[in-house]
C-alpha cells in the first residue's frame, strides 16, 4: 500500500471531514501530540496545539480520544480536557464521556506484573539508563538516552525475565520495551470498543500515532484516515514527519467540523506552534 504525505493530502482530508456527520479522532500522546523527549516526564503538548485540541474536543461534531501506552491518570493530569476520552495502558483502561472500563483479565494479573517488576529491578540493577515504569496493568522499561548497545542489553534482560511468566509478553517500542498481558487487547480493539460504546459506528475515524503499538489500530480501522508520525514501513495511509503536522491536522479538523469547508487563513498560525 502506498503511503501518502499528510501535508500534501490535507485538502482532501479536510473535504472528507467537512462532509462527515461526525468526526471520531484518536491521537497517541508521546511522539504524536507531544514531541518525543529523552525524559518521559518532560513530555508536554505546546500551548498553541492545546488551544486547537480543546476547540476540537468542544466541537459538537467531533469526539476526541487519546490512546496511549501511558496510564490513564497520567494522561488526564497532563491534558486535563474533561470532555475527552482517555484510553491508557494501550487501551486497557478507558475513561471519559461516560465510559469507565478496565479489561478484566489484565486487572486480575496485577499481582503477577508486580512480581515481574520485582525480578526486573534485581536484574537491571547497575543499568542506570533503564527506567522501569509500573502502570499497574502494564509496564514499560524506558531506555531513552541510552546507546544502542545499552538498549540491546536492557531489552535482553527484559525479554528473558518476562519469558518466565506466560501471562505476559514483551513488545519493543521507541526506545522502550512494553510488558503487556496476553489478553487480546490493544489500541485497535480499544478504538473499536470506544466507537461502538459511543454509538459512532458511522463517524469518520481519524487515528494518528507514532509507535509500533499504533499499527494494531491502523490495521483494525479499515476505512479510517490513519496517520503514522515518523518513518515507514507502516499500515497507515498517511505519513507525517513530526507532531507539528498533527497539530496542523487538529486545527484543520476543528475548522472543517465548525464551518464545513476549508479555511486556510484560520489555521495559518499553526506553523508557529512549536
Amino acid at each position: 500500500m502506498r503511503v501518502r504525505s499528510l501535508t500534501r493530502s490535507l485538502p482532501a482530508i479536510v473535504r472528507s471531514a467537512a462532509g462527515a456527520r461526525h468526526l471520531l479522532v484518536f491521537l497517541d500522546f508521546d511522539g504524536t501530540l507531544a514531541p518525543f523527549e529523552t525524559d518521559p516526564d518532560a513530555a508536554y503538548i505546546p500551548s498553541g496545539a492545546m488551544h486547537w485540541l480543546r476547540k476540537l474536543t468542544a466541537n459538537p461534531r467531533a469526539t476526541v480520544g487519546i490512546i496511549s501506552g501511558r496510564a490513564t491518570q497520567d494522561l488526564i493530569s497532563r491534558i486535563g480536557i474533561e470532555e475527552m476520552v482517555y484510553a491508557g495502558n494501550h487501551g486497557i483502561e478507558i475513561r471519559g464521556r461516560g465510559l469507565h472500563f478496565a479489561e478484566p483479565f489484565a486487572f486480575l494479573l496485577e499481582p503477577v506484573l508486580a512480581q515481574i517488576l520485582a525480578n526486573l529491578r534485581n536484574q537491571l540493577e547497575g543499568l542506570p539508563y533503564a527506567r522501569i515504569e509500573n502502570k499497574r496493568l502494564t509496564a514499560t522499561v524506558h531506555t531513552r538516552g541510552a546507546s544502542d548497545e545499552e538498549r540491546m542489553r536492557a531489552a535482553e534482560i527484559v525479554l528473558r525475565t518476562v519469558h518466565e511468566f506466560p501471562q505476559f509478553h514483551c513488545r519493543a517500542g521507541r526506545h522502550a520495551v512494553d510488558i503487556l498481558p496476553h489478553n487480546g487487547w490493544h489500541k485497535g480493539t480499544a478504538a473499536q470498543w470506544i466507537r461502538r460504546e459511543l454509538g459512532l459506528d458511522d463517524a469518520l475515524v481519524v487515528y494518528a500515532g507514532d509507535d509500533v503499538s499504533d499499527e494494531d489500530a491502523f490495521e483494525a480501522l479499515p476505512g479510517a484516515i490513519t496517520i503514522k508520525v515518523g518513518v515507514t514501513p507502516t499500515q497507515a495511509s498517511y505519513l507525517a514527519s513530526s507532531p507539528s503536522e498533527i497539530w496542523a491536522l487538529v486545527a484543520h479538523l476543528e475548522n472543517a467540523a465548525t464551518i464545513g469547508r476549508p479555511d486556510a487563513d484560520k489555521v495559518s498560525a499553526v506553523t508557529e506552534l512549536r
